[in-house]
């Protein structure tokens, strides 16, 4: 939360092939000099901090917020593809125009990099239609700098 009173804050959450103990939490509160929470309430760093780490581990949980970095089916994702087959071979439940209507046959150029949100529960790609009619990720994968990068 952004309330310009505390620090702002960047909290990663992550699917780990088996649980963490109490010591790897602690290890990575540690080395990231915040807070490390995990499954069965494993809390590690000062307590506001933790707290909102739990806060955003419940949020990527329950598919209500943030970005997706890696996904099931994201190798998949190369080339031009129809919106139904992008859906079909990823962890992808949705593709959501900004300011356009999205259909099962219009076409995304992945250009090789996805990266959807979580939102409402789902996974939703979000896109832009360019030109030629074709759409594309909002977010591109090497964004260029504006204003010479002075900001």
């Amino acid at each position: 939360m952004l309330d310009g009173l505390s620090p702002a804050r960047t909290a990663v959450t992550a699917r780990l092939a088996a649980p963490l103990t109490a010591g790897q939490v602690g290890a990575l509160a540690a080395s990231t000099g915040g807070a490390a929470v995990a499954d069965g309430g494993l809390r590690a760093g000062p307590g506001d901090v933790a707290a909102a780490a739990e806060g955003a581990l419940a949020e990527a949980r329950a598919l209500r917020g943030g970005r997706l970095v890696r996904f099931p089916g994201q190798g998949a994702l190369t080339g031009d593809l129809p919106v139904a087959e992008l859906v079909r071979r990823c962890a992808v439940d949705r593709v959501a125009g900004s300011g356009t209507r999205v259909g099962p046959e219009d076409v995304v150029a992945t250009a090789g990099f996805v990266r959807p949100r979580a939102r409402g529960g789902e996974v939703v790609l979000l896109v832009e239609r360019v030109r030629g009619g074709r759409l594309r990720p909002l977010e591109v994968e090497h964004p260029h700098e504006c204003c010479g990068g002075a900001h």
